[in-house]
């Protein structure tokens, strides 16, 4: 089995039959930083493309793709910023990086530690390179769809040919049969063919067709499997043609460009690395040492006097200083620039206006035009300026103390040290930027057209580019020009003087027989030089690092310029300057890399290693690229012109031509290759059908966008009601109508209770505290009340005077009438003022049934008279069955059928709508209850419909482009405001709870998807998340763990002990619990002496103290006891007017009493509620003293105080014990009363 190293051995097997061919291959990991519902629709994506073939997988891409364009586009058009964007911008540019890696071979997959990518596999050696070259080629078929499909070049194409372009190519059949025709003549092969070199003239038109030689030459290179992009600077276009052919045919087509500066294999060859120049000093005389070290320093010090100045404070600084102040000068410049870019945003600067119009004038010949000083000030100038001359100096000052001057041999002694290494490497530098500019020029295009390629015509191509007629050409071309950079350097015209003495290239497959390879011009052909070994060869000098930009497309291209722009502040950080840097492409394309969290060089490598190739000119190829001479000496004679090129064409075609003609089948072969296959329509036609067809290049793009449900609202349909529901005065029950009333009741049972009670005439004081649904309850059975049983109904006694409210009640109490009032609980104790003042009992009666609705021991006395009192402040709406009613009722269709699918709110109704999601959810709320606060059903239909809007409107949660602040499970913790948030918060929270299993395959997403709810829907592992975001993306995984995984509520179970045992002591009873109560003295005690012995649980001490200040108590006091088997632990119970509307499930229980023996009649108890259960538990173990909240203290001591006012025997003997607090010493004496005396 093939190994791909860095994946879990799970991940090996799941993509080893995929990539038996790929061995040895790392994988790369794709975590681009994405919003975490982007993130969980990446991961959704590529487990989806598994044991797809290719075309499934590049239409499953494609079709997300489309789906967050649409998305973007409609975003966009509601007036969404730019800003705004930036989550769906990042998720799109990952997208179709991930489809333009497709493309081109590479495989996709999901491991435990996320996304993974595998390059395409490279031919091991031995193996067939024909099948390498085949395999490179299809990987980039998809950019050139993407170049020949899009719009503008589809068009050109059209054009061209409807004017004939197919006339300028030859035929195969008839190619062959000039070459048959040759042959049996006998004649020489430069009768059949006769090529020519052609400068492309941007208003040259063919004599035949008319057609500007320019869209000749562009409509040749659209045939290249890889797409052609234009390159700033420099530039000459040649076609090849064939005078013996019919309209003189394309044999092919070549460019020269500007050579790239850092490319360190042909920098070693060609003498620009102090590892050659080492060499080089190694094997020279001394007077060449000599040389070459004066050379060195003189070039350094004339470096100085390039670069424009005067804005320099200079003149009065010693070396180092000039080099620390130019350095600062650099750094400010630099953020003067970015500033600048970051004000400007998406307008050009001024900088990048007047660079732009130097640039445009200089092309146009206008160069004495340009203003050079203010180029040379710009930002842009300045930092190139002062990092130059700052460079310049550092090594002249090397080089002055080594003393060069003086003794130029010591210059390969500085070569071993750092500084002189540096020092080196800088001027070579400058030295490679000048020979660059004037001697040395890249081949970035070179081949052979169909069907001339049948006849090795890449190599007559690539030996044309060396004849004398190019050198001619450029130095016609370029000479007398002014360079924009060192005129811009200079701040005045600087003009290079072009002497082309070195092409370099490379090839296009880095295996087999490429077309450079054996290509040789012997320097005598045409008088040329004819010493030994003098001639013209393509030199292998190394390979490229296989770095570029062709494996993007330029959508993709164009949306990580986008991701990169929003991640440095909108600056255009890529101005497409000649001078800004390396390729604009390239810098673009890094860029946006990282703004997506992608390491730029693991996806910039296209895996099409390239063959690097020197061609040197002259004989004297060391000397001119060190500068040492500006005088080349050529090969081959500059003044022969045409009469060179024919030469090199004659000596192709004997060297070349003429071995490949002996193949019997070679004619037969020719004669098929026919003209109108390689129409570029074809070929579009080909591929429009094919997998590496873009959808992007669709005609009608509005028609995409059509095609989406997504109607983006503010949240003015139905669910806008869900959504006011959340902290809003307008969901008050006076503010809604009967028929919005109806859609959020949930039925508890006290509908009939009231109509029965209205019904026999009645008293019904509905009491509790705000937001309880006092109003809301009558609200609804008003009409029927009123008109029924003729009651009185206030539903709201705060919006009427005691005054009136107490002549309704007094009226219907005469009258044996129903009255239902609806009335808090304050203002009903106040009431009861105002009614004793005008003798007006019912109001005491009412006051009593609230105050004794809950008792411990003997039950309170029965109703009085017709009064019945409704406390919802008693009722638990945090019971199961209230929750999911109010989930069912909240997501029911009426308010969320209109929701968008995009819409966060939709996947939160779909959740909440499962028997799971409901279940967790009240065990949940359940939870939180029986932290004895009270819940009114205001905030718990508050609390739902955050969970499903997110408190805000539709445009809100769409904003939040599936980041995890909509998303339900968090919603559930966090982001809300109010009683019951603050409450679930400190009851649960699952990513606070530990679990020994299921944390680890949480974090690594190796959970069974089967276990749950959707396994299409799995949360993805933290581990595979961006570093930044994994503890985020944790806290979410586990919330929806809890939610939504079969063993969700195990992490309920995973609750501390103590409150475990809180938990279970309400839940089993509690009557007659002798352990218990031993549990809870022990803890009383130890709550005042932390040391009290284990066996002290049989009494409870009633430690007392007098403090004189706010100072804690110095010393405590015992003087009683209270056995603990005369003491009991009672639940609480409700009286019969509350069984009577409330419940059994609905009743809470939140606390239990510990009751001691009656003393003189009277008992005492203290209330245990959850936060003095766990308090006392706490004491009992001696932990936690310093957190204990003052309410608990308070009732500890206050019960004990109480406990011992009941001990009023007087006894004429008593013992005392007495404990001092700050250093723990406890002792024993006796009191003796009369006569008074104590005993230690």
């Amino acid at each position: 089995m093939s190994v791909v190293r860095g994946l879990s051995p799970d991940a090996q097997r799941r993509v080893a039959p995929a990539v038996a061919e790929k061995r040895g291959l790392e994988p790369r990991r794709f975590r681009p930083r994405l919003s975490f519902g982007y993130l969980q629709d990446l991961h959704a994506l590529v487990q989806h493309l598994a044991d797809r073939n290719f075309e499934e997988r590049v239409h499953l891409i494609r079709s997300c793709i489309d789906t967050a364009e649409a998305w973007r586009t409609q975003l966009r058009d509601l007036g969404v910023g730019s800003d705004d964007l930036a989550p769906t911008i990042v998720y799109l540019a990952s997208l179709r990086v991930l489809r333009d890696l497709t493309l081109q071979g590479w495989e996709a997959g999901v491991d435990d530690d996320g996304v993974f990518v595998l390059p395409p596999s490279l031919r091991a050696a031995g193996e067939d390179p024909s099948e390498a070259k085949t395999e490179l080629r299809n990987s980039f078929r998809f950019a050139m769809a993407d170049q020949l499909l899009s719009p503008s070049v589809a068009a050109f194409v059209q054009r061209m040919e409807q004017q004939g372009i197919a006339a300028v190519f030859a035929d195969g059949p008839e190619l062959a049969q000039r070459i048959e025709d040759a042959l049996a003549a006998g004649a020489e092969l430069g009768g059949a063919i006769r090529p020519v070199l052609e400068l492309v003239d941007p208003t040259a038109r063919d004599a035949t067709t008319g057609i500007r030689l320019q869209d000749i030459w562009r409509y040749s290179r659209l045939q290249w499997s890889i797409p052609y992009q234009s390159t700033p600077g420099r530039n000459l276009h040649y076609l090849i043609r064939d005078d013996a052919g019919p309209n003189r045919p394309i044999i092919g087509i070549a460019a020269l460009g500007n050579a790239i500066l850092g490319l360190n294999q042909r920098d070693d060859a060609l003498g620009w690395s102090v590892r050659s120049l080492g060499k080089r000093l190694d094997s020279a005389s001394p007077a060449e040492h000599r040389k070459i070290a004066r050379h060195l320093v003189a070039f350094a010090r004339e470096q100085v006097t390039k670069v424009f100045a005067r804005d320099f404070a200079l003149s009065k600084l010693s070396a180092d200083e000039k080099v620390r102040y130019l350095e600062t000068v650099e750094a400010k410049a630099d953020a003067a620039r970015k500033v600048a870019l970051h004000e400007a945003g998406d307008e050009r600067t001024a900088e990048y206006e007047l660079i732009r119009d130097a640039h445009n004038k200089v092309a146009a010949g206008n160069a004495e035009d340009v203003e050079w000083v203010k180029v040379a000030r710009t930002q842009l100038y300045r930092r190139k300026r002062a990092a130059n001359l700052a460079d310049s100096l550092r090594a002249i000052a090397v080089f002055e103390r080594a003393g060069i001057d003086e003794d130029p041999l010591a210059l390969r002694e500085l070569l071993w040290t750092e500084d002189g290494r540096r020092a080196v490497e800088i001027v070579l530098r400058r030295i490679k930027q000048q020979a660059i500019a004037e001697n040395v020029m890249e081949i970035i295009t070179c081949g052979a057209v169909a069907p001339y390629s049948q006849l090795l015509g890449g190599k007559l191509v690539a030996m044309l580019m060396a004849s004398p007629q190019v050198v001619a050409d450029v130095r016609k071309r370029y000479d007398g020009k002014v360079s924009l950079i060192a005129s811009g350097m200079a701040g005045r015209p600087i003009v290079r003087t072009p002497s082309l003495s070195v092409l370099t290239t490379s090839s296009l497959y880095a295996l087999g027989s490429a077309q450079y390879n054996r290509v040789r011009i012997p320097g005598n052909i045409v008088g040329g030089d004819t010493a030994p070994g003098a001639d013209i060869r393509y030199r292998r000098v190394g390979s490229t690092d296989s770095f570029g930009t062709v494996q993007f497309a330029s959508d993709t291209t164009e949306t990580l310029a986008a991701a990169a722009r929003l991640a440095n502040g909108k600056r255009r950080l890529v101005n497409n300057l000649f001078g800004e840097g390396m390729s604009p492409k390239l810098r673009s394309l890094r860029l946006g890399l990282d703004a997506l969290g992608l390491a730029p060089d693991e996806y910039l490598r296209h895996h099409s290693p390239r063959l690097l190739y020197a061609v040197p000119l002259v004989t004297n190829v060391d000397d001119v690229m060190l500068g040492l001479t500006r005088r080349p000496r050529y090969v081959l004679p500059v003044a022969g012109g045409h009469k060179t090129t024919s030469a090199i064409a004659a000596y192709w075609a004997q060297r070349w031509l003429a071995p490949r003609l002996d193949r019997t089948d070679f004619l037969t072969k020719l004669r098929t290759v026919r003209r109108d296959d390689q129409l570029l329509s074809r070929v579009s036609s080909d591929l429009s059908g094919s997998a590496y067809a873009a959808s992007h290049f669709a005609d009608d793009q509005s028609a995409l966008i059509a095609e989406t449900t997504l109607r983006v609202s503010n949240s003015t349909g139905p669910i806008s009601f869900v959504e006011r529901l959340y902290r809003n005065r307008n969901s008050y029950a006076d503010k809604l109508t009967l028929e919005e009333l109806e859609w959020i009741h949930v039925d508890m049972g006290l509908d009939d209770f009231i109509i029965g009670a209205a019904g026999e005439g009645r008293q019904i004081i509905i009491t509790g505290n705000p937001g309880d649904g006092k109003t809301f309850l009558i609200q609804r059975l008003r009409e029927r009340l009123e008109g029924e049983f003729n009651a009185v109904v206030i539903t709201d006694a705060n919006a009427e005077s005691y005054s009136t409210v107490l002549e309704a009640w007094r009226s219907c109490e005469n009258n044996k009438r129903a009255f239902v009032l609806a009335i808090n609980e304050w203002p009903l104790f106040e009431l009861r003022h105002v009614a004793r003042q005008a003798g007006f009992e019912p109001v005491d009666e009412a006051v009593r049934q609230v105050q004794e609705a809950v008792y411990y021991g003997s039950a309170p006395d029965t109703e009085r008279g017709r009064v019945s009192v409704v406390d919802l402040n008693l009722r638990d709406v945090l019971a199961p069955r209230v929750t999911i009613a109010a989930v069912d009722r909240l997501t029911d269709d009426r308010f969320v059928s209109d929701l968008d699918a995009p819409d966060p709110a939709t996947a939160n109704v779909a959740r909440l709508r499962t028997e799971r999601v409901q279940q967790r959810l009240a065990d949940l709320l359940e939870q939180a209850a029986r932290r004895g606060q009270h819940t009114t059903m205001r905030q718990l239909m508050g609390y739902i419909a955050f969970l499903i809007t997110g408190g805000t409107d539709s445009t809100g949660r769409l904003l939040s482009q599936k980041d995890d602040r909509y998303l339900y499970a968090n919603l559930a913790f966090e982001g809300g405001e109010g009683p019951l948030f603050e409450l679930v918060s400190r009851a649960f929270d699952p990513a606070r709870v530990t679990h020994p299993v299921y944390d680890e395959e949480l974090w690594r997403g190796t959970t069974d998807r089967n276990d749950w709810l959707d396994p299409d829907d799995v949360p993805v592992g933290a581990a595979s998340c961006p570093e930044e975001d994994r503890d985020r993306c944790f806290k979410m995984a586990k919330r929806r763990f809890f939610f939504e995984h079969v063993a969700g509520a195990e992490l309920l179970r995973a609750l501390p002990r103590d409150e475990e045992q809180f938990d279970r002591v309400l839940e089993n009873g509690l009557q007659g619990d002798a352990q218990l109560v031993r549990d809870m003295v022990l803890a009383v005690n130890r709550f005042y002496e932390p040391d009290s012995k284990k066996d002290d649980d049989n009494r409870l001490t009633l430690w007392q103290c007098h403090r004189y200040d706010v100072q804690a108590p110095a010393a405590f006091v015992a003087m009683y006891y209270e056995p603990a088997d005369g003491m009991e632990v009672e639940g609480p119970s409700h009286a019969p007017w509350v069984t009577a509307w409330l419940d059994d499930d609905l009743r809470r229980v939140t606390q239990f009493a510990l009751r001691t023996s009656e003393h003189t009649g009277h008992e005492t108890r203290l209330l245990i509620d959850r936060e003095l259960y766990l308090t006392l538990r706490e004491s009992a173990v001696g932990l936690g003293r310093s957190t204990w909240s003052r309410s608990v203290a308070r009732k500890v001591t206050r019960f004990v105080d109480e406990l011992h006012r009941l001990f009023h025997e007087a006894k004429p003997l008593s013992d005392l014990e007495i404990r001092n607090v700050d250093n723990n010493l406890r002792t024993k004496l006796q009191v003796r009363r009369d006569p008074p005396r104590y005993q230690l």
